[in-house]
């Protein structure tokens, strides 16, 4: 939020610079979800778009101070899950029960975290292929995908058109 109330300070509201109507579209839906705690899932080819539960000290060698991790670090703002669709198996359970019910312990500690976090996610992997054979969770998938957004490929823009740097969420 500090970053978006900085810019708007300093240059006014960011906007997009350019009419491609498939671009305009695509940025309506981010607008939307921001203002709601929902899930906003960007599905679209690389490009277009872990320590995740951090560690306690001591935990293994070299574990000389507890790290946060991103859950921890967003608080209070957004976390953005790149490449959601190739985590493996096994991690996809530990987000799914972190999302579900908004809170996680660090490895190897034992004090549950409340998590306040506006979670995006990306990948350019098609979903529904990957459930349906089994790579990854149909309950992580729809739990991430309460708000989808289709990115289109650039290729099939008529024309180009620069886009400024939005501070959306």
């Amino acid at each position: 939020m500090f970053l978006k109330e900085e810019l708007a300070a300093r240059q006014g509201v960011p906007r997009n610079v350019g009419l491609d109507a498939v671009l305009t579209q695509v940025m309506r839906g981010p607008e939307r979800a921001a203002t709601t705690d929902a899930t906003m899932m960007l599905e679209g080819e690389s490009g277009t778009g872990n320590e995740l539960f951090g560690y306690e000290k001591g935990l293994y060698t070299g574990a000389a101070v507890r790290k946060s991790g991103k859950f921890e670090v967003a608080h209070r703002g957004t976390s953005f899950l790149d490449e959601i669709g190739d985590l493996p198996l096994a991690l996809q359970a530990k987000v799914l029960l972190a999302v579900e019910t908004l809170s996680f312990e660090r490895v190897g500690g034992t004090k549950s975290f409340q998590m306040d976090v506006h979670l995006v996610a990306a990948t350019n992997c098609d979903f529904k292929s990957r459930v349906a054979a089994g790579a990854f969770r149909e309950g992580l998938f729809f739990r991430l995908s309460v708000f989808p957004i289709q990115i289109p490929p650039l290729r099939e823009h008529t024309t180009a058109h620069a886009v400024s740097c939005r501070a959306i969420l």
